[in-house]
């Protein structure tokens, strides 16, 4: 199936019912692997959390999330759902998709919306 694909990046449902995550960066498209999707997820939280400024337990409170929880899904250690994903992506102010993005520079996430 042909796809067209969004020109900063996003994600979709493949053919085998996987979620496929991608960024754009000039030509070329990062992929990333669904077997690391947690631990991207985790390490692109902590990523914008920092460029926040803010403890896990403040960020916990804007999110409406136990602090434990954050530190988990940082650390890789917990899946999430669809309701806490947008939770997390609102109270870090940033498009969804930036958090599933792996091996974007900084420059491009910022361009994207991130921080």
């Amino acid at each position: 199936m042909t796809r067209k694909l969004s020109k900063k990046g996003g994600c979709f449902i493949n053919d085998n019912a996987a979620i496929v995550t991608y960024c754009i960066q000039g030509d070329k498209i990062n992929w990333v692997s669904n077997m690391n999707i947690v631990k991207v997820f985790g390490r692109n939280l902590k990523y914008y959390r920092n460029k926040m400024g803010v403890s896990q337990e403040q960020f916990a409170d804007k999110a409406g999330l136990h602090r434990t929880y954050i530190s988990a899904i940082e650390c890789g250690k917990r899946s999430i759902s669809l309701d806490n994903i947008q939770k997390i992506a609102e109270a870090l102010e940033i498009e969804t998709y930036l958090l599933f993005v792996d091996d974007c520079d900084k420059k491009d996430r910022k361009k994207a919306g991130g921080k």
